[in-house]
């Protein structure tokens, strides 16, 4: 059985491309992506991508912008304006940019014959060889298509412009609906529990996470969900993000590091595109380049 060139679904897309010309097999996610430049003086509760459309403006010039308040994940309000034309059109090409920054070349996918019952042909695994000299693997990487506002997509993240002008009351605190015009930038994280480290993070990137989601989930969970949940509630909402240093630094807690939890929504995605339910282990591209695993006996085999 051959495997899947490309699968369309509601969640996400994706695109398997074979090792070839001395490149290594491919597993791209393509999320379409509708940024909304948030109206802030038009009345608007952010909500989950369900058909409506948000209030959207972009001005011409500073003169032109409308100004109004906007509230955060908190409900805490904050004084917004709108979007001029050439900031949206850079902030566009960054967010893009930044998103796929963090994400890509980090997640290896290595075949293992694990699921005996389904085992890769040897013409689908020579597919996953692109040098004889390395592991057999597959590469993960995500792809932002940007479409326009009102565009079919999906995922819906509205954008709000801070107004820098005047004096806020704390830190707007995004999430995967709503994001601001810092989001594409560096943020950065200090907690008792580990008072020598600073956590940083893309913004954007960590809230485009959350749309990696299943078909049957609203969201794709923080690295750390199971474990807050079993704690008191008032602790919950930290917890999530990693009670562990190595938890916090991963992508879906406060860092940028891709862990097995991160590769989930591409080993899911695998499975779909080959036929091997079992049989994918997960490798950070760090970790392979540093400690690269011993070439397999199959593969020895075919690659004499």
């Amino acid at each position: 059985m051959a495997f899947r060139t490309a699968i369309a679904q509601t969640n996400y897309d994706s695109v398997f491309e074979p090792a070839a010309g001395g490149h290594p097999a491919k597993l791209t996610i393509r999320l379409k992506v509708a940024l909304n430049p948030l109206d802030p003086a038009a009345p608007w509760v952010a909500r989950p991508q369900n058909g409506q459309q948000p209030p959207t403006h972009i001005a011409a010039n500073l003169a032109g912008v409308r100004k109004g308040v906007v509230v955060d994940y908190n409900g805490s309000p904050f004084s917004c304006r709108s979007w001029i034309g050439n900031e949206w059109n850079a902030f566009k090409i960054r967010f893009k940019q930044m998103v796929e920054v963090g994400w890509n070349n980090q997640i290896l996918l290595l075949p293992t014959d694990d699921d005996q019952d389904h085992r890769l042909t040897d013409d689908e695994f020579r597919q996953l060889v692109f040098n004889p000299r390395y592991p057999a693997y597959v590469a993960c990487a995500i792809d932002i298509e940007l479409v326009a506002v009102g565009g079919t997509s999906h995922a819906l993240i509205e954008v709000a412009h801070i107004d820098h002008s005047i004096r806020q009351n704390g830190k707007f605190r995004v999430w995967m609906n709503r994001i601001t015009d810092e989001s594409n930038e560096f943020a950065t994280f200090h907690w008792q529990q580990w008072p020598d480290t600073t956590f940083r993070q893309i913004t954007s990137a960590h809230e485009v996470g959350h749309w990696l989601r299943s078909l049957v989930s609203t969201h794709f969970e923080h690295i750390d969900a199971a474990y807050a949940a079993t704690q008191p509630p008032a602790a919950q909402a930290h917890a999530q993000y990693g009670h562990t240093e190595t938890l916090r630094s991963a992508m879906m807690g406060d860092g940028l590091v891709a862990t097995d939890h991160e590769s989930m929504p591409w080993l899911t995605r695998m499975v779909r595109h080959a036929h091997m339910s079992l049989g994918w282990t997960f490798m950070h591209r760090a970790n392979f380049d540093t400690a690269m695993p011993e070439i397999s006996a199959r593969q020895r085999a075919l690659f004499p």
